[in-house]
């Protein structure tokens, strides 16, 4: 897919064969740290097997970013982006970055050889403002995949206990977008352009139900 300026879209990959991407925390740190620091102008080298333990701030040189990372959330065995497109050969660069260099990563680790995503990454782009609030809420929601399993069949039943999940997942970017927290990751100017008011996120969400994700179904990726 060709990317355009000034654009958004939703980016999505799996696992190859549905395959778990993440076997432990170490894996989660190092694709969030790939998400910052490849996200730059020039090249940048991440070790292989290490991982960091926690996401140190970038070098006070000044860089320009290739694109805007608005949202994500990191699954076992897929992940969801929500990107702004500043420029489109950068934005693919990015993307061929990161999925690259956490396969590279991966196999070095784990000691296999081949593909270990499900071909290239996948996109949509994002044309209207009503798919883009589904679409922030969807990417959040994606953590209740574990303990609530049927929840785009049936709704949301549970508020609270549908909160305590969104915030307490620690690969998304829900909690430091709904609690207004710098996240090295994230272009925060833009996510308070797009959405001033970020407890109404939460809330948002909390209302989803099994209509409001049929009315989505077609623009939305299915994990």
């Amino acid at each position: 897919m060709r990317f355009a300026k000034g654009e958004f879209y939703h980016i999505y990959n799996r696992g190859v064969e549905g395959r778990n991407i993440f076997m432990e925390r170490a894996d989660y740190l190092r694709f969030l740290r790939g998400l910052k620091e490849f996200n730059i102008n020039g090249n940048t080298r991440l070790d292989r097997t290490a991982a960091a333990d926690e996401m140190r701030p970038r070098s006070r040189q000044k860089h320009t970013a290739l694109t805007s990372i608005l949202a994500y959330v990191l699954m076992k065995n897929h992940i969801h982006l929500l990107l702004y497109c500043i420029n489109e050969e950068k934005m693919s660069l990015f993307l061929q970055k990161i999925f690259v260099g956490h396969t590279m990563y991966f196999n070095t680790k784990y000691q296999r050889t081949g593909v270990l995503f499900q071909g290239r990454s996948k996109s949509k782009h994002i044309d209207d403002d009503h798919y883009l609030k589904h679409l922030i809420d969807y990417i959040h929601l994606n953590p209740l995949d574990y303990s609530m399993p049927q929840w785009r069949e049936h709704g949301i039943k549970n508020s609270l206990s549908t909160k305590n999940e969104i915030l307490n997942y620690p690969w998304s970017s829900a909690k430091s977008i709904i609690n207004n927290k710098p996240n090295p990751i994230l272009n925060g100017e833009l996510v308070r352009e797009l959405f001033p008011h970020p407890k109404e996120l939460l809330t948002s969400a909390l209302e989803w139900s099994s209509e409001k994700f049929e009315d989505a179904a077609g623009l939305l990726i299915e994990p």
